[in-house]
């Protein structure tokens, strides 16, 4: 076998990157990548339109912003994942793939709750996003607020 495959040359790289390409129309994971990637959007817009502030409402920077990292995301897997498969690693870049499409669950799950859609109370006891106490501010921005309102006190 070892001296078949000296005589059989191996294809140049730049044909398997294309072979790679052509095999991820069939790849299960991918089209579930770009089901999740629909998803969110759909979501994220309905979500927007049943928003009572202003703040949530739509805007076309927004989309427009919204967009372009899910195109972002979704390219950038497509482009590498042949590469990865080619090495022989397509368990990692699977996983990774994996990872993502858990991501767009969560935010697809957000989208669902704050969009009031039903069984959004089932997804608010799990969702930090979806909780009473949540204001989207990290723990530094809090600190900063309290330490402001004492240096406010202290000068009256």
């Amino acid at each position: 076998m070892h001296y078949l495959a000296e005589i059989v040359p191996k294809p140049p790289f730049h044909q398997l990157m294309m072979n790679g390409y052509y095999k991820l129309i069939d790849n299960k994971l991918i089209f579930l990548l770009f089901i999740a990637i629909m998803l969110d959007i759909g979501t994220g817009l309905l979500k927007s339109l049943v928003q009572k502030s202003t703040q949530g409402k739509p805007h076309s920077t927004k989309g427009i912003i919204g967009v372009l990292k899910h195109m972002t995301v979704f390219f950038s897997i497509v482009v590498i994942y042949p590469y990865f498969d080619i090495q022989g690693l397509s368990v990692y870049v699977d996983s990774f793939v994996l990872a993502v499409i858990s991501t767009y669950a969560i935010s697809i799950a957000e989208n669902w709750g704050q969009a009031k859609l039903p069984g959004y109370q089932y997804l608010s006891k799990y969702l930090a996003k979806l909780q009473d106490d949540y204001d989207g501010r990290t723990n530094s921005e809090k600190l900063t607020d309290i330490l402001n309102e004492l240096k406010n006190e202290n000068k009256k």
